[in-house]
């Protein structure tokens, strides 16, 4: 998996990360740290029959109250895409 393409597998500037430089402990379990995790999820939600991953991204801004400057840390790829979704979750619709 690891060098692999997110959803359709081909070749993108996002791939699956090699797992001993992207973990983080959390509660004693090895997870895939927050913004591998969030690259993966919008590079993969790029692709048709893959658009889960994007409400996946849009749930992770809403409960962990991620800010915008995340996006500096992300891949150019998906920053844009990251930056989208952020406004959508993070501003209030206009009062009618």
């Amino acid at each position: 998996m690891n060098g692999d393409f997110p959803s359709d597998g081909k070749s993108k500037p996002v791939a699956f990360p090699e797992p001993t430089q992207s973990a983080t402990n959390v509660d004693g379990i090895r997870c895939l740290a927050l913004e591998p995790l969030i690259e993966l999820k919008l590079a993969s939600g790029m692709s048709p029959g893959h658009r889960k991953d994007l409400g996946d991204v849009q749930e992770l801004i809403r409960f962990l109250g991620l800010p915008k400057e995340l996006s500096d840390r992300l891949d150019p790829y998906v920053q844009a895409l990251f930056l989208e979704l952020w406004n959508e979750v993070r501003t209030p619709p206009p009062e009618a």
